[in-house]
């Protein structure tokens, strides 16, 4: 017996026992693991799904109802919630659940409710393209992009001829078709030349949408020779959608084009003076200014907080107000007014242009009235006094 047991300890520290017994505690782990595997897939699947009126949910495994109304569920932590039939929406009994309570009330109570989502269907359809707008462009409208790109890039082509042979073509577009294909080759281009072509081009286009066009470039290109160039190219046949675009800049727009809005003004004209209330109010740009206070040092009878926080260091804004030069000189050209009438005082404007707007109206009203005075004096139809 004694020589068995010393043989059966050598037996185990030998290697081959060792490696034995590894891969027994191997088997060993695997069949736990797959277990509890099996065990968590197993409660998961079988789990009963509570759905609440207000959207929450609750697994666990449906019960015996308590009322008649109402129906119980146990959790995956053992405890047992209840709820009204009012409050739930449908549970969805697993399999197993379901043939474990085969009774009609609970059957009718919790019930299995699939509600199929509809799928948006797919659209493989290409968008549509459309202008800056995002109107919708015609069939015109796209015939003239493939032409313009063409044109465009021979523009920048290294042969003078092919260039000159290019601004050539693009100078005899007249359609206004091909406005949209123009803005987007040729408004935002890095060369000032051909920004200014497009102006040219512009300029040849009769209609509204041409002159909106010109509009935007004087007020927003980058270069002062084009933005001079787009303003030229507004004709006395553009007068009037021109001035109604500008004045609408100076009600609405941003102050930053209020200066290149009133020189658009000033070179059309405005005979009737309608723009002047809006210039009035563009003439003072009113900012502010940071200003830095520095400290000093406290004196020795100031001993409280509020008396040292006082000869500290402040910074502080102060309202300004700054003239602007191109409103000015736009008043006084369109207003016949010797320089500088009333500069940059606001309220003088307003005094002036009041009285002004008083005097026509009563000039206006005294002209009405004599015309009625030579009607009325006039012989009637028929020979009658």
């Amino acid at each position: 017996m004694r020589a068995f047991c010393s043989r059966l300890s050598i037996e185990r520290g030998s290697p081959r026992s060792q490696a034995v017994c590894s891969r027994n505690r191997f088997r060993h782990k695997a069949c736990f693991v797959a277990g509890c595997v099996a065990l968590f897939a197993k409660a998961v699947l079988s789990a009963d799904v509570i759905t609440s009126k207000s959207g929450g949910t609750i697994r666990g495994q449906i019960v015996a109802d308590r009322s008649a109304s109402g129906v119980a569920a146990r959790t995956q932590t053992g405890a047992l919630l209840a709820f009204a039939e009012s409050e739930t929406e449908s549970p969805a009994p697993s399999p197993k659940s379901a043939a474990a309570v085969p009774s009609q009330g609970q059957t009718a109570a919790v019930h299995a409710k699939r509600e199929a989502s509809p799928r948006p269907a797919a659209s493989h359809s290409r968008p549509k393209r459309t202008g800056r707008g995002g109107r919708l462009l015609s069939a015109e409208e796209k015939a003239w992009f493939p032409r313009v790109r063409s044109l465009v890039n021979r523009l920048f082509a290294d042969e003078p001829a092919q260039v000159r042979r290019a601004r050539a073509e693009l100078l005899r577009i007249s359609d206004p078709s091909a406005l949209p294909a123009l803005t987007r080759g040729l408004q935002d281009s890095p060369s000032d030349a051909a920004r200014s072509l497009y102006v040219a081009i512009l300029r040849q286009i009769p209609g509204d949408q041409s002159t909106a066009l010109l509009i935007a470039q004087s007020l927003g290109d980058a270069s002062p020779g084009v933005r001079a160039d787009a303003r030229q190219a507004l004709d006395p046949s553009r007068a009037k959608t021109a001035r109604r675009l500008y004045i609408d800049c100076l009600r609405t727009g941003s102050p930053v084009y209020y200066g290149l809005a009133a020189r658009g003004l000033a070179e059309i004209g405005d005979p009737q003076l309608e723009s002047i209330p809006y210039l009035i109010e563009a003439l003072v740009e009113h900012t502010t200014q940071e200003v830095y206070e520095p400290g000093r040092p406290p004196l020795y009878s100031e001993c409280t907080t509020e008396m040292i926080e006082a000869s500290q260091p402040k910074f502080y804004s102060v309202p300004r107000e700054e003239g602007r030069t191109d409103v000015l000189d736009a008043l006084l050209k369109l207003t016949d007014q010797p320089y500088p009438a009333s500069g940059y005082n606001v309220a003088k404007w307003r005094e002036w242009f009041a009285t002004r707007s008083n005097k026509a109206q009563r000039r206006d009203h005294r002209r009405e009235s004599q015309r009625d005075i030579r009607h009325e004096a006039s012989p009637g139809v028929g020979g009658q006094e």
